[in-house]
């Protein structure tokens, strides 16, 4: 059965993607934000692999931001993504204690 990834929007297998299923803590973090959790979370291979480095999946979800926000015409796209890029490199950056 094909499924979409929810970066891309590429159809594929749903044996050939990466499926992640939100706990409750998630779940609860994803209504906190505003939005309404899905059920599962389909990322194809190659998405899944840039979002596993934190480097470029940082990046990716910087654009992914811009793009977004440009779309809906604010006019701090590029402002409010690159702080969210820090945010995301700081986080994956800070030792683990």
């Amino acid at each position: 059965m094909k499924v979409k990834c929810c970066v891309c929007g590429a159809a594929r297998e749903r044996e050939q993607c990466d499926i992640i299923q939100p706990s409750p803590a998630q779940k609860a973090a994803i209504v906190e934000m505003g939005q309404v959790p899905a059920a599962e979370y389909i990322y194809c291979k190659p998405c899944s692999n840039l979002l596993k480095n934190k480097e470029q999946g940082a990046a990716l979800i910087r654009g992914i931001t811009a793009t977004r926000l440009r779309m809906a015409g604010n006019p701090r796209a590029e402002y409010i993504a690159q702080k969210t890029y820090e945010y995301l490199i700081a986080k994956a950056t800070k030792p683990v204690s």
